[in-house]
């Protein structure tokens, strides 16, 4: 007997396109007018994402499903999807790169990728004689916005992670002999899509921003203190990282956890309680919990796992494990290698949130488990000078750092050298992703480096950011070229 797919209602055909995978739901779209239509229908597009993006452990979007339109959504899931292969595959370079040249004495100092608004955004600060902030568009860099008060430097910047705060970013200035925080937005003057910074808040401090979340801004100082702080009703908390040595450890990321804050510095760890914010003048002043030093590191990043129960819990208490991944310089001088390790911290299992509970039992008032277990290890073949120290971890175990040129190439002898003429090798700086074993990874039994990409000139690098969830690498470099790769 014949039998047509196209004689079933929609419903039927809806609930057949939910067990196609995503190429087969592209290749049927192609065979007729009503495949195409149901194709596009929103539910086809979030039945994908649960079955073959959110339940397979594929990075995505940290943007809610609702703020999505039925395009981004199903641009954004076939994005996820082909993310995943890649990273599950012999991935070995990027998939494509764009690159632009900011001008000549302007070295990059900071570039970051602004989360939400399509993907489309990151912004870097680059230093000539003062200092300038751009705004850039990533699918061809062209610039968008640029703000420089007259003579100033820039020395700290937060992104905001909830893109649909007001506060888009803020930065630390050094103007006319004094410090100050702005908080900055972006305005579209007059609705024609003439794009500018503008400031929506200021604080004279010397304190430096380290992270942005909604109204939320951590500051830290050169020492131990780090301060929360509602810059919308100026309430506040002191966290004190004590027991620590802190010569050259200074405040690098804060990572807000449930119930608790983790403070991450350049050679330690601290955990606080979730601190209760007060208006000026307060004595809020909280001590670490536990602690851990991970000695003399080169670059360190944190971030919170994720597993497929955490984010289908509509309980925004679970406690996510937290992993930390270090490059560990060694005490030993001669040393020809870097250890790349990552560590986890797990949710301490006795933890209570009842304070009867805690009384009873003092080791429950911790969320975690301290010191850190040493889960992976990755010897790094190259040792040499870095101007770029940043490594970015992410949830889902995906991790990119920067890789020196090697010394051990050129020997001692400079390419300059015009004493005699013979041929120096050379060696050039590389960016490394690599997965680990997560939600991503999970059979993966050791770290493994999955894509090396070089830069084939003299130029260094000197900054680097990475959004996981789209797939995304952004850096800087010391002649004021930018680039963003996708994986």
């Amino acid at each position: 007997m014949y039998f047509s797919l196209d004689k079933l209602n929609d419903d039927i055909l809806i609930i057949i396109f939910s067990i196609f995978s995503i190429p087969d739901i592209l290749a049927f779209r192609q065979v007729c007018k009503r495949f195409a239509l149901i194709s596009e229908q929103r539910i086809v597009w979030h039945n994908a994402y649960t079955t073959q993006i959110l339940q397979q452990n594929i990075p995505f979007t940290s943007q809610p499903l609702p703020s999505l339109s039925d395009k981004q959504l199903e641009k954004l899931v076939r994005r996820a999807e082909s993310l995943g292969r890649r990273w599950r595959s012999s991935l070995s370079e990027p998939r494509c790169a764009i690159s632009s040249h900011i001008g000549k004495g302007a070295p990059v100092e900071e570039v970051r990728f602004i989360p939400g608004h399509d993907g489309q955004w990151v912004v870097t600060v680059s230093k000539g004689i003062w200092s300038k902030l751009t705004l850039w568009n990533c699918f061809d860099l062209a610039p968008v916005a640029m703000w420089a008060p007259d003579k100033a430097l820039f020395d700290g910047i937060a992104v905001n992670t909830e893109f649909q705060s007001s506060a888009l970013l803020a930065i630390s200035i050094l103007q006319n002999g004094s410090h100050r925080v702005e908080i900055l937005t972006i305005r579209d003057a007059e609705h024609i899509g003439n794009l500018r910074f503008e400031s929506i808040f200021s604080l004279d401090t010397m304190h430096k921003p380290v992270a942005l979340r909604g109204d939320l801004l951590a500051l830290a100082d050169i020492q131990t203190e780090t301060i929360l702080w509602n810059w919308r009703t100026q309430a506040y908390a002191t966290l004190r990282s004590e027991g620590i040595e802190s010569w050259r450890d200074k405040c690098i990321q804060v990572v807000f956890s449930s119930n608790s804050i983790v403070v991450v510095r350049s050679r330690s760890v601290h955990l606080f309680p979730d601190p209760v914010l007060a208006a000026h003048p307060n004595d809020n002043i909280y001590f670490s919990l536990a602690s851990h030093t991970f000695g003399w590191v080169d670059g360190v990043s944190a971030s919170l796992g994720t597993t497929f129960l955490e984010r289908t819990s509509s309980e925004a208490s679970v406690i996510q494990p937290l992993s930390i991944l270090v490059r560990l310089k060694g005490d030993d001088p001669w040393s020809t290698r870097y250890k790349i390790q990552l560590w986890s911290i797990c949710p301490n299992p006795t933890y209570s949130r009842s304070a009867e509970t805690a009384d009873f039992n003092p080791s429950s008032i911790c969320p975690y488990t301290f010191p850190p277990t040493l889960m992976h290890e990755i010897l790094s073949p190259h040792f040499g000078p870095l101007q770029c120290g940043n490594m970015v971890l992410g949830p889902y175990g995906t991790a990119v750092w920067i890789q020196p040129a090697d010394w051990a190439v050129a020997g001692l002898i400079s390419d300059a050298v015009h004493l005699q003429r013979m041929p120096v090798p050379t060696s050039h700086e590389s960016l490394v992703a690599a997965l680990f074993p997560g939600a991503l990874g999970l059979d993966a039994s050791n770290g493994i480096i999955k894509m090396s990409w070089s830069k084939e000139d003299n130029d260094s690098w000197t900054c680097l950011d990475y959004d996981e969830g789209l797939g995304r690498i952004a850096l800087g470099s010391q002649s004021g070229s930018i680039s963003v790769l996708e994986i």
